[in-house]
């Protein structure tokens, strides 16, 4: 019974090594991957040998002969092309140089072909197997070891005896099984001999799919051979303790129960025992936990997004065995595989953002659920240091922009008080008032008024954004002043909607644009001149723009003299450094002029109205 056990477990795992090992080639070749054909059908075969000879092993346990002679011979016929397989792998290399191991190559899968043929022979004249096929094929075999040796005598030392060992192996298991099926051996004959396989599996999983075999297969296998140890051992022991051999007693019966219960419940304690033991012993796995930490330690240290996925990427890819590891910007994120590469979104509030670049692993290692759950947390903390870095950025851009507009607000008033309260403009303001005490006393009287009003609107302005209607008081009280000085020289054409009073602009915005009109373009003049003062609203964009215009047909300039007025005057200079701090890109100043014709100045900015007003403005308003 305990070889027949033997059998069991060992064609067992034999179907689970090959069935892995065609698993991870068909992967692989799907991926994009250097998963070689060669090894797909390595484990095909494998595979039914394995499978093959349980069936037969299960149908001659059931007194079923004639259906386990015919799958033993199918089981056999495949166990006879692994040795032609195991020749290619060590040979395939050479082979596109040299027509010696091509020949090897042919020459291995005939006698493969030839011993497949005559097993089918042998069943066919009522022969269980051929012992003279298996016995040519194993001596055939052998004999290609010396030749392989030569072939591949600067191959790398370990990987060339592995291959040598699994055909010596194989030797033993084909003299074995030339002499009879199932017999009464010893536990280590019949393991060399039925399941010598097993080691072929074993060095075609290490070296080419080594953290796969452990990862995948010895963690689970390791689990099984425990929990059946120790289930097999407390079975063992309940006739010693039930005095009973009858498994129908109650006592033994409630001894089962409580051996099965016991084995559910330690199984999860095991299980994580074992796991735990391959990742940090036997693979060296990282502790992912200690990973996170690391990794969130890196990112509250990094000051720029560039340095926190840097970051992310070198102990995230290291952990996780990564050949190559990159990350790169994505506007709209990315998740998924790529060929052999693997994409984890760095999901952050806002755009840019950023993909984690997980190229091939090292050693066969393919990602598990428990390492795309460390990327995805890694990815998460790299996205929230981000989010954390611009929302910092943004302050304390804001808070200079705040400081900035504060200062430009309060150079804007001083600018205003020092150009409304100049020697000339007082002296002529008040020479006005003067000869207008005389002449109308009462015309005087609201001349002073306006220039009080004036001057008080420029001292009460706070913050730096106004209404264009209190805007528009201020520039009405200031051109009172100026009419009562130039008379019938100046007028005035206000043409600004009632639905625009409520749109918000920086506060003086507009003032050294009508100062600056009756300075250079209507005092030059003996005849003056209009100054009209427009306001409309442009929805042809993907929001609607506010647009003001300060219009004079007084003397005009050059270009020339134009580009120094914005370059070297100090109003100018004002309005679109204050468009720019509030608007950025968003806003714009320009200024049409020709001499003789006057000048239109036209800022354009967002249309924005006050809180109290903030109605969307329709396209015809």
């Amino acid at each position: 019974m305990a070889i027949g056990v033997l059998h069991l477990v060992g064609f067992s795992t034999g179907v689970a090594l090959y069935a892995m090992l065609l698993w991870l080639a068909l992967a692989d070749r799907r991926a994009g991957g250097r998963g070689e054909s060669l090894a797909a059908v390595t484990g095909l075969l494998g595979m039914l040998w394995n499978l093959g000879s349980l069936a037969a092993y299960v149908l001659e346990q059931m007194q079923n002969t004639r259906a386990a002679e015919l799958l033993a011979v199918a089981s056999y016929s495949a166990l006879g092309f692994l040795p032609a397989a195991v020749v290619h792998s060590v040979l395939r290399s050479e082979a596109k140089r040299s027509r010696a191991t091509r020949v090897l190559i042919l020459t291995a899968y005939a006698m493969s072909i030839a011993g497949a043929m005559l097993q089918f022979s042998a069943t066919v004249f009522g022969v269980a197997t051929s012992h003279t096929a298996l016995r040519i094929l194993t001596m055939a075999f052998v004999a290609l070891v010396v030749p392989i040796i030569a072939v591949t005598r600067r191959r790398f030392r370990l990987e060339r005896t592995g291959w040598i060992a699994s055909l010596a192996i194989f030797a033993i298991s084909g003299f074995h099984l030339s002499e009879r099926h199932i017999g009464e051996y010893s536990w280590g004959l019949e393991l060399l001999g039925h399941h010598a396989s097993l080691p072929l599996a074993f060095a075609i999983l290490f070296f080419d799919y080594r953290f796969a075999l452990a990862d995948l297969f010895l963690k689970r296998a390791l689990t099984l051979v425990v929990m059946v140890t120790s289930v097999s051992l407390l079975f063992a022991a309940i006739p010693a303790i039930t005095g009973q051999t009858d498994l129908r007693d109650a006592a033994t019966l409630s001894m089962l129960v409580l051996v099965a219960t016991l084995g559910m419940l330690a199984y999860p304690v095991v299980r994580s025992t074992v796991f735990s033991f391959i990742d940090r012993v036997i693979l060296r796995r990282a502790d992912y936990a200690t990973v996170l930490r690391e990794i969130s330690r890196v990112a509250a240290e990094a000051e720029t997004p560039e340095r926190v996925l840097e970051g992310v990427v070198e102990h995230a890819g290291a952990a996780v065995a990564a050949i190559e590891a990159r990350w790169s910007e994505d506007e709209h994120g990315a998740i998924g595989r790529t060929g052999v590469e693997r994409h984890v979104a760095v999901n952050t509030a806002e755009p840019p953002r950023y993909t984690l670049v997980i190229g091939s692993l090292a050693n066969g290692r393919r990602l598990l659920s428990d390492d795309l759950e460390m990327l995805d947390a890694a990815a998460l903390i790299a996205a929230r240091r981000i989010d954390a870095l611009r929302l910092m950025q943004e302050r304390i851009a804001q808070g200079a922009r705040e400081q900035e507009l504060s200062k430009l607000s309060m150079e804007a008033e001083l600018r205003a008080l020092r150009a409304q309260i100049q020697p000339h403009f007082l002296f002529n303001a008040l020479n006005t008032i003067g000869s207008l005490i005389r002449s109308s006393p009462d015309k005087a009287f609201d001349t002073l008024l306006r220039l009080t009003a004036l001057l008080r609107g420029v001292l009460r302005s706070s913050g730096p954004i106004a209404t264009l209607e209190d805007e528009m008081k201020l520039i009405e009280s200031y051109l009172e002043v100026e009419r009562a000085r130039f008379e019938e020289r100046l007028r005035v054409e206000v043409a600004i909607p009632r639905t625009l009073l409520p749109a918000t602009i920086p506060t003086l915005l507009l003032q050294p644009l009508v100062e600056n009109a009756i300075k250079h373009g209507i005092s030059p003049q003996r005849r003056g001149g209009t100054i009209a003062i427009e306001a409309s609203a442009d929805h042809t964009g993907d929001r609607p723009r506010l647009v003001l215009r300060v219009r004079d047909d007084g003397a005009g300039a050059t270009d020339l003299a134009v580009r120094r007025g914005r370059r070297e005057g100090v109003g100018l200079q004002n309005v679109e450094e204050r468009l720019r701090v509030h608007y950025g890109d968003d806003a714009a100043l320009s200024i049409e002029s020709a001499p003789g014709l006057g000048t239109v100045v036209t800022a354009t900015m967002p249309l924005q109205l006050a809180p109290h007003a903030a109605r969307p403005l329709a396209a015809g308003e």
